[in-house]
């Protein structure tokens, strides 16, 4: 019984954090586009942005997401297995994400803008956990029955 409670708060702590780093972002975080993205951004003038910066933050987000939702991961597990291989699936999506972003922040306008809005929230959004949460979820649930 007091595993159990360890481990549900434990993920509720976890859980906490990621909600804190979305409440918070604007303090945490160099963002213009938060503003940019929630104004009419088809017909807007693209903000002023400091791209390495913005590329930096993005990627803190990324790591600081990716450190809870493994957390979280590890808590609910307790697999070497399932956590290394959630790590990995992690290090992979910001090796190719980060580039891609990147191109499309240095060559940012109108053509472009409904890309970074989806690169960029797959990267600043813990939506990687939702996935690895259910999927692992199910290949447990299947395992479990056979």
């Amino acid at each position: 019984m007091k595993n159990k409670f360890v481990v549900f708060s434990g993920i509720t702590v976890f859980f906490i954090l990621l909600v804190l780093v979305r409440f918070y972002e604007r303090v945490l975080f160099y963002d213009p586009l938060i503003d940019f993205y929630q104004g009419n951004f088809t017909i807007a003038s693209p903000p002023s942005i400091d791209k390495i910066k913005l590329i930096c933050y993005v990627v803190l987000r990324y790591f600081i997401n990716a450190v809870l939702s493994i957390g979280i991961i590890a808590l609910l597990f307790k697999n070497k297995k399932i956590i290394y291989f959630t790590s990995l699936v992690y290090v992979i999506f910001l090796i190719l994400l980060t580039p891609i972003f990147s191109y499309f922040i240095y060559n940012f306008n109108a053509d472009n803008y409904l890309m970074v809005f989806y690169i960029r929230r797959f990267l600043i959004q813990p939506i990687l956990l939702l996935l690895l949460l259910a999927g692992l979820l199910y290949q447990y649930k299947i395992n479990k029955k056979s």
